[in-house]
């Protein structure tokens, strides 16, 4: 897995350099994928089991998922114009495989980087002395929430980054009433160690974001207000401090919809499978519409 992971990578990169297709294009998919076989490899070499080879079928799960996720943050982004595609090829069905390639690796790969980081025993158990207030109910976080989702889309100008923390408050709620173990629980314990976890995941992997996506052909660039001039790669700089934040939103929101899978019916999968396809053949068709700037070919 390691070494299918690691020739993957290099080869890409070598035809991405040379601009061979389909490497130059998609290079952001192959270096995402290459990554996620290396972390799995080194993760089931150190503990004897991973995610991709132990339980495939969860892997698979959450890599559906994270596509819908990620149609979420894109529709919001029909409001925000944070970002916006160029040089995606003018072939309809191969940009719409490669958004759900490419979005199916979001959520994969920050699991798979805190499992790595766990394993490596990059974070011991550590505890605080400043704990989350447990007088503070789920009601009220919930509205913390709603008020973090709302400002952005009447002044997205002024509030478009509170949408990255925005459905951790309206969602870990709802986790701790299904009887999850959130988060929450563990910051007012004092309890550190997966926030600790999650917040490098998010860095490491929004690093890698940019810097894939620097060299792809297909790729996004940004527009946003007032940061937009000092850049890391696509990215401005002050931007990165969104990825551990994000990281966090798509653990909490990720618990929520596997708890809500393992509720259902097989009727009621079949059916939330059904909406999720939809609702991505639908914000393919909006991207395409409203979110890219140039094609080629």
């Amino acid at each position: 897995m390691i070494l299918l992971g690691l020739g993957t990578l290099t080869l890409s990169f070598h035809c991405m350099r040379i601009g061979r297709e389909p490497f130059a294009t998609w290079f952001y998919n192959f270096a995402w994928w290459s990554y996620i076989l290396v972390i799995d490899g080194l993760v089931y070499r150190r503990r004897g089991e991973s995610l991709l080879l132990s339980y495939p079928r969860r892997f698979l799960l959450l890599a559906a998922w994270s596509s819908v996720l990620w149609f979420l943050f894109e529709a919001l982004n029909f409001r925000l114009n944070n970002w916006f595609y160029v040089g995606l090829p003018s072939s309809s069905v191969a940009r719409w495989i490669g958004y759900f390639m490419a979005y199916a690796t979001v959520v994969p790969a920050l699991f798979e980087t805190m499992d790595c980081l766990d394993a490596a025993g990059f974070v011991r158990d550590k505890e605080s002395k400043y704990k989350l207030s447990s007088r503070v109910r789920g009601r009220v976080w919930g509205g913390v929430g709603i008020v973090l989702l709302v400002l952005p889309m009447i002044w997205p100008r002024y509030f478009f980054p509170l949408v990255w923390g925005g459905f951790a408050f309206l969602v870990e709620p709802w986790n701790e009433r299904w009887g999850q173990r959130g988060l929450w629980a563990d910051l007012r314990e004092g309890r550190l160690r997966r926030v600790i976890l999650l917040l490098w995941s998010g860095l490491i992997c929004g690093g890698l974001w940019e810097f894939w996506n620097f060299w792809a052909r297909a790729k996004w660039e940004y527009s946003v207000p007032f940061v937009g001039s000092l850049k890391m790669f696509e990215m401005p700089v002050l931007g990165y401090l969104g990825f551990p934040v994000f990281a966090v939103e798509c653990f909490i929101m990720t618990m929520a919809v596997v708890t809500l899978w393992n509720r259902l019916s097989r009727i009621g999968r079949w059916s939330l499978g059904f909406v999720g396809l939809a609702f991505g053949l639908l914000s393919c068709w909006a991207i395409d519409h409203f979110t890219v700037r140039s094609f080629y070919g």
